[in-house]
């Protein structure tokens, strides 16, 4: 194809040089040519552009999930539930009877509907006869405890107000009593403080004046060790320098003696460098003697006797030269006896140093001991001083020990005063609580005996009323029998023998609610019950009169007033329960709930431009859901009513996909 247009090109070029070589003017040949070309080339490119488009568009419907959008809008929550459970009597009504009745029969079986009046169960005579008199005994003594709780009562109270005042007139005299006895102890006890002082004062002073003759003797003593430590570092000083000149001369000769020696040394080391040589050059030449092979004309006879010539010479040079080395004098015996001796003196000065420094310290030491020195009872002056102070202490303690056995008198005497004024105010308060006690339980003893009397004499009365019956016991209200004994049983204390369900209280639906249901709806709530009754569903209305907590299989246990009616008492029921929420202003279908690690949220759409156009995004937006139902929820978030809300997609979406919005 592109061979084809050029040959065209070229031939439209050759017939334009013609035309220009022969004067003619230029034709619109190349003009509509090329016109032509750009024309079918853009044709070629809308096409392919259109193609590319249609497969694009293809494919994105393809490959993009399809969703459903809602957005917010107003609304309310409709919360319904069905509750399984049994219609019960509103008020059951037990019977219990004294113990030791014997049944001798049952006329009316458990389930079965009785009216107020109807026999129940029989009863054999002779027995409750025994019982009504065995609680005519009960009910005499009752009435006799009740009669005996109504007296009592003396004076412990008037006793204990009067051992009260006896106590605190007898605390009252101890206390003024020892009050005197401690006015005369502190005057004798002030005089005696008075002397303590005056003798103290002498005593400071003689203390004062020993001290100071004490300080200059020893100062006397520290200016004598003071001079000795001098003459004795003069001395040292001396002696010292002495050894150290004989020792530097010492170390001049030491070396001078290592100069001769190294180079004696050195003449050994050439004289046996030059020995191994010619050993070397003898070895040499026997080696090479050797390894001639038979018949050489080398001749090594002349060359060896002259290597062991110059051997010989280095064997005499190397023997004199060690010779030389043993015989020279290298020795420290004079210097190391002049160290030992510097050594020697300066430790003999240090020692004597250091005592006369011991002997300084020590009086130093006196001194200081002297100037911070105390205690001075070891001197005649102040033992003299002393004495007075003790004898001064001894009547000072003497009073203060007579006065604190008077506080202890004292206190002891008005702490046992005060403990009888406490045990008398204790013991009236005992009595006056007795006395309260007493009568509170006077009180108790004849309430609970009036109660026993009552109860006896209402067991007495239905026994009595049983046996004006001929021995039956009648429904006392109309009902149904839900519970009774059976033929031959004897009763015993506080077991029930009939329990009826009482018509006239009305009647409850009771069943469990699942929990997540059960937070939506109150007590007052109305709903709508159906059970079945002769063969056909029967439907009342109830309400809700209370609900439990839930259990451990997330159960609540509700109850609801039935409306007036006559109900079948045990038989399975339906409640209908349905509430309505009020009216909420940002309500959302709960299939748009997402939930994840960062919480509940959303995914609207968002337009994006693309090289393909226009396109959907999802994004994220988070939310709170204030409440909710089986089908729209009620949330607060950051969304506007113009949102678009993913409801529904026909795959796996996430933040950030390309969607497209389904019909």
């Amino acid at each position: 194809m592109r061979l084809h247009r050029e040959e065209k090109i070229n031939r439209i070029i050759q017939q334009q040089k013609e035309m220009l070589a022969s004067g003619e003017k230029n034709g619109p040949v190349i003009k509509k040519s090329m016109q032509r070309m750009a024309v079918q080339s853009l044709i070629v490119f809308f096409t392919l552009m259109f193609v590319c488009t249609v497969i694009s568009r293809v494919s994105l419907s393809i490959t993009t999930a399809s969703v459903s959008v809602s957005t917010l809008a107003s609304g309310t929550l409709t919360e319904r539930a069905f509750v399984e459970g049994r219609i019960q009597a509103a008020a059951d009504r037990s019977i219990r009877l004294p113990e030791g009745l014997w049944v001798t029969a049952v006329n009316a079986q458990e389930g079965s509907q009785v009216n107020k009046g109807d026999p129940l169960l029989a009863f054999e005579v002779p027995s409750m006869e025994a019982q009504v008199k065995k609680l005519e005994e009960e009910i005499h003594i009752l009435t006799l405890r009740i009669d005996l709780s109504e007296s009592g009562g003396g004076n412990e109270v008037a006793a204990a107000q009067r051992a009260l005042e006896d106590a605190q007139r007898e605390y009252e005299r101890l206390a003024s009593k020892y009050v005197r006895s401690d006015t005369r102890l502190k005057e004798d006890y002030t005089k005696s403080e008075e002397k303590l002082a005056a003798a103290e004062t002498e005593d400071d002073r003689a203390a004062a004046a020993v001290k100071q003759e004490l300080i200059r003797e020893a100062e006397a003593v520290v200016k004598e060790a003071e001079e000795n430590l001098y003459s004795v570092r003069e001395a040292a000083e001396d002696a010292i320098h002495a050894a150290e000149k004989e020792l530097d001369e010492a170390s001049e000769n030491l070396d001078a003696s290592k100069n001769a020696y190294q180079k004696l040394l050195e003449a050994y080391k050439q004289a046996e460098s030059t020995l191994d040589a010619a050993k070397q050059a003898v070895s040499d030449i026997e080696k090479a003697i050797e390894e001639q092979e038979p018949g050489g004309d080398t001749d090594y006879t002349e060359e060896l006797n002259a290597a062991k010539e110059e051997l010989s010479k280095a064997q005499e040079e190397f023997t004199q030269a060690e010779k030389n080395l043993s015989d020279a004098e290298y020795k420290t015996s004079s210097y190391d006896s002049a160290a030992e001796n510097l050594n020697a003196i300066k430790e003999r000065w240090k020692t004597k140093t250091e005592r006369a420094e011991a002997s300084l310290n020590d009086a130093n030491a006196a001194l200081t001991a002297a100037k911070e020195r105390t205690d001075f009872s070891d001197e005649a002056a102040v033992r003299q001083a002393r004495a007075a102070i003790d004898a001064a202490k001894g009547t000072l303690n003497d009073v203060w020990r007579e006065f604190e056995d008077n506080q202890y008198l004292a206190e002891e005497a008005l702490y046992k005063a005060q403990r009888a004024v406490e045990a008398a105010q204790l013991a009236l308060e005992n009595a006056q609580q007795q006395a309260v006690m007493s009568q509170k339980e006077r009180k108790i003893t004849r309430l609970t005996c009036e109660s026993e009397l009552a109860e006896k004499e209402k067991l007495r009365d239905k026994l009595q009323e049983i046996l004006n019956n001929g021995g039956y016991l009648s429904a006392p209200v109309s009902g149904t029998v839900l519970r009774t004994v059976e033929k031959g049983f004897r009763t015993k204390a506080g077991e029930e023998v009939v329990t009826l369900a009482c018509n006239d209280k009305g009647f409850l639906f009771e069943g469990f609610l699942e929990e997540e249901s059960a937070r939506y709806f109150l007590a007052g709530d109305k709903g709508e019950l159906m059970f079945r009754l002769d063969g056909s569903t029967q439907r009342s209305a109830a309400e809700i009169s209370s609900i439990g907590m839930p259990d451990e299989e997330g159960k609540v246990f509700l109850t609801a007033v039935l409306q007036e009616g006559d109900y079948p008492a045990g038989m399975t029921a339906q409640l209908s329960l349905s509430k309505k929420s009020e009216i909420y202003h940002n309500c959302l279908p709960i299939t748009a709930l997402r939930s994840d690690s960062r919480g509940d949220h959303v995914l609207v759409i968002r337009k994006q431009n693309s090289v393909l156009g226009t396109e959907w995004v999802t994004a994220r937006v988070d939310i709170t859901v204030k409440d909710r139902d089986r089908q729209m929820m009620c949330v607060e978030s950051a969304l506007t009513y113009a949102d678009q809300v993913i409801t529904g997609s026909n795959k796996a979406i996430t933040e950030g996909d390309r969607v497209r919005i389904g019909n």
